[in-house]
């Protein structure tokens, strides 16, 4: 993904349903790129306070099991979301993250330790903010940022959860996939270059075997750019196991960026897909939203 001048949250994924208003809570902190949030900063629930998903779609469908908080797994994994999530409606990037969670943790109020990697490049510098005042409200989190050199371990003691937050580049540090990979609890992948790391591979940790950034695909003579809304999109669909209880008007999408293409090892959950448009090459279904089991 290259530098995108922000043009809002809700032209980089396009929906059937057309009632994605904007909530007070986006309001208040989506559009904040430039305001810094602590370097640490812990918020705290106890389950008793635990509200309900922060998603519209979820008022709507509040019975839905896609709504709730139950872990749907009972060890630990490792779930890559393969979007960047300031540039998703609310609505739906509150049902992505909820539902990564119960498919990367088995407990139901997890400590999470939120970190935004090293080295974005200056990209989507928002989405830090997004995640923890938006799409994290409710859970208990602690957000720090990976330091050069890469995320030491002693950040992750007590915690239940790890998710890691870059937007358009690959993971920074190969020190960071170390501390990840030696960490006993649930792991979630943020960015939708993650399939990657820089100069190093994530494939075995990830469960995804990469095979290129996406950003632009090509076929009978001819290049089709997917990158930062500038041509074509990919088409969504999240599978009935990732958001039970919806109907597909809240699974089927649009995505106007690039999504790393690559394929899911054997052994592999794919809870999300992603195809090519019509119009142009057809690659096939390729993985979005993955666990491999930790």
């Amino acid at each position: 993904m290259t530098l995108n001048p922000r043009s809002g949250i809700a032209s980089m994924i396009v929906f059937s349903a057309s009632f994605f208003a904007l909530s007070s809570c986006q309001q208040e902190f989506a559009f904040q790129p430039h305001q810094a949030i602590a370097q640490t900063e812990t918020i705290q629930f106890t389950t008793a306070d635990l509200p309900p998903l922060n998603s519209d779609i979820c008022q709507t469908n509040p019975e839905a099991d896609a709504c709730n908080r139950d872990p749907e797994v009972t060890t630990p994994g490792v779930v890559t979301v393969l979007f960047t999530m300031s540039q998703i409606p609310q609505g739906a990037a509150s049902l992505i993250i909820g539902n990564a969670i119960k498919y990367a943790s088995p407990v139901k109020n997890p400590r999470v330790l939120f970190l935004k990697d090293s080295a974005t490049h200056g990209e989507d510098e928002g989405d830090a903010d997004y995640i923890k005042n938006v799409l994290l409200a409710g859970y208990n989190v602690e957000y720090r940022e990976i330091p050069a050199g890469g995320l030491p371990l002693d950040y992750t003691f007590s915690k239940d959860l790890v998710i890691v937050s870059n937007p358009g580049h690959p993971l920074s540090d190969p020190q960071t996939l170390t501390t990840l990979e030696a960490f006993k609890g649930g792991v979630i992948l943020l960015g939708d270059d993650l399939a990657q790391g820089a100069s190093f591979s994530v494939e075995d940790f990830t469960g995804i075997t990469f095979r290129d950034n996406g950003a632009a695909i090509s076929c009978g003579g001819n290049t089709f750019a997917y990158d930062n809304l500038l041509g074509y999109s990919y088409q969504i669909e999240m599978n009935t196991e990732f958001l039970p209880g919806l109907s597909d008007q809240y699974k089927n999408y649009t995505y106007g960026n690039d999504i790393d293409i690559g394929e899911a090892r054997s052994g592999t959950q794919v809870l999300a897909w992603a195809k090519a448009d019509a119009s142009t090459c057809d690659i096939g279904s390729i993985p979005s939203i993955v666990r491999r089991e930790k």
